[in-house]
């Protein structure tokens, strides 16, 4: 039997069902949204009480 040619442009990155890369991917963009509005806040609070 021969096996099937594989689309070596999707076959890691795929969007659904996520692929382990892209789970990573999704994982690491959460947590840097995350962690952009806690500096966005932080920066209000710094900027309300000594500004």
């Amino acid at each position: 039997m021969a096996k099937e040619p594989r689309d070596e442009r999707k076959g890691d990155w795929q969007l659904w069902p996520p692929s382990a890369k892209v789970q990573i991917l999704l994982i690491a963009a959460v947590f840097a949204l995350v962690n952009f509005c806690l500096l966005a806040i932080w920066a209000y609070v710094m900027y309300r009480r000594f500004g």
